[in-house]
């Protein structure tokens, strides 16, 4: 019986802290989606330099000009951590407004996208 009731307790804490960790999470997210509005981030990254993500994940700028859909250009803006087009990056911001709505009492739409946006940005499977 002592085991079963570390365990719970373990896992009692792990809840705990989960949550402990979320809560500056949600003032950021605040924070991204008041810049993403206020600078118009959707046009501002629509705007940007794409490439064509090839079958082994290496890019191949775009000549024409950005391709909408296309990931932005690594390559021409180094500074973008993760090769994600401006729709991706719009559905990932989505999917933070709707954990923040959550966790503020709201009812949330079920986000279809959230396991490949969460394994686009991380690199891993959405689980």
């Amino acid at each position: 019986m002592a085991v079963l009731q570390d365990q719970a307790i373990v896992t009692a804490n792990t809840i705990i802290s989960t949550l402990q960790q979320i809560k500056p999470i949600l003032g950021t997210i605040s924070a991204v989606n008041i810049s993403y509005n206020n600078l118009n981030m959707a046009s501002i990254l629509s705007a940007m330099p794409t490439a064509t993500q090839n079958a082994d994940g290496s890019l191949t700028s775009d000549t024409a000009g950005p391709v909408s859909g296309n990931p932005i250009d690594t390559g021409k803006i180094s500074r973008l951590s993760i090769a994600l087009s401006a729709y991706d990056i719009g559905v990932m911001l989505t999917l933070l407004q709707q954990m923040a709505a959550l966790f503020n009492g709201a009812t949330v739409a079920q986000q279809t996208s959230a396991p490949v946006s969460l394994a686009k940005a991380t690199g891993g499977g959405g689980g």
